[in-house]
């Protein structure tokens, strides 16, 4: 018999799980879940067991649906950001307040820098996010430095390398990938 953990020791960690914790949380069935959102059964049940994932149009009615406090849908938004080749091309395609609290104009200018340094196939949307998160707060020195795309990519390629390592992007690992970067090529 296979013993479950208790609740306060059980975290959601996949999109899927989250997912399936919030339905059942609203009592919603799967049957009705897909129904609300004019899908198949089928598709519901891919997105909870077999890593399948919504496309943002589905991920925004999955919001609207299940009625998500704003705390859920970041959390939400937050795993599927997670994963890999999720989203679109451009990060100012994202709500802005999954970006940054209060956009400035050197938050805008690093946005686009990184948008426009990110390669399709090297690089996922989650990279450029995480990227933007950690230097968020060094935009303005960013600016003042003049930072090229090509130094951009440099940091899009390491929140990849991060990511692929299974490391959460920060501005600390970030910053030391970048280190070790530098060290290597002198």
């Amino acid at each position: 018999m296979r013993r479950r953990r208790p609740k306060a020791q059980r975290a959601a960690v996949t999109f899927g799980e989250y997912l399936r914790e919030l339905r059942a949380a609203r009592k919603l069935n799967k049957n009705k879940f897909a129904q609300a959102l004019g899908i198949p059964f089928s598709t519901v049940n891919a997105w909870e067991l077999h890593g399948a994932t919504p496309n943002k149009k589905s991920l925004t009615a999955i919001m609207e649906v299940l009625a998500l406090a704003p705390a859920e849908k970041k959390k939400l938004t937050d795993l599927w950001l997670q994963i890999p080749g999720r989203g679109t091309k451009t990060l100012a395609k994202l709500p802005a307040e999954e970006l940054a609290p209060a956009p400035v104009p050197a938050r805008k200018e690093l946005e686009s820098l990184l948008t426009a340094a990110l390669v399709p196939g090297r690089h996922t949307l989650s990279d450029g996010v995480a990227v933007f998160a950690a230097l968020g707060e060094a935009a303005l020195f960013i600016k003042e430095k003049g930072i090229t795309a090509n130094e951009a990519r440099l940091w899009l390629d390491r929140a990849a390398e991060l990511r692929e390592g299974g490391q959460k992007v920060t501005a600390a690992l970030l910053a030391a990938a970048m280190a070790q970067l530098s060290e290597g090529s002198q």
